[in-house]
């Protein structure tokens, strides 16, 4: 089912709220990567965000309920079809901290991350996972076989990730 917004309470009642605030951080920033996309392979009239969001989908509804893959999930093509993260990968790293942020100061009382130091490392998993399933720009011809070889050294949430993104696909 096609969708192009995020409600996280609603459509991911079992995390908690500071989970759902996570999400919402990561979509912002996939929404601004994917911006005027369309699913061009499958109907052009399809925004490109429904993609991120279905990978998403599909780890929740298979039990994931780790928000930093889920994240990673509405992310996972950020850096490889938004020209200011091709062009500059840690930007989105960046962007992250600064949404995290904004997100996580709205109820202190709630937060489990510090700030100063816990953003850092949830924004930093987050783009290792999703660097993790980025293709390399230009791959030689035989991307199949390359792409098989880099599955083998990923780590489990990664190979996850891969798995709802061609499932997405």
């Amino acid at each position: 089912q096609y969708r192009d917004t995020l409600d996280a309470q609603e459509h991911y009642p079992e995390l908690d709220a500071q989970g759902g605030r996570i999400l919402e951080a990561a979509f912002r920033i996939a929404q601004e990567a994917h911006y005027g996309q369309s699913r061009r392979k499958a109907n052009p009239r399809i925004m490109y965000i429904c993609h991120p969001l279905m990978a998403c989908d599909i780890l929740y509804r298979m039990g994931e309920r780790d928000p930093l893959l889920l994240a990673a999930a509405l992310l996972h093509d950020a850096l490889e079809d938004h020209d200011e993260f091709r062009g500059d990968p840690d930007l989105m790293r960046t962007k992250l901290v600064d949404a995290l942020q904004d997100e996580l100061t709205y109820e202190p009382e709630t937060m489990r991350f510090d700030l100063t130091e816990d953003s850092f490392y949830v924004s930093a998993r987050i783009f290792e996972l999703c660097k993790s399933v980025t293709n390399p720009a230009l791959l030689p011809e035989g991307k199949e076989i390359e792409q098989i070889e880099r599955a083998k050294g990923m780590d489990l949430d990664a190979k996850k990730l891969k798995i709802a993104d061609q499932a997405a696909s």
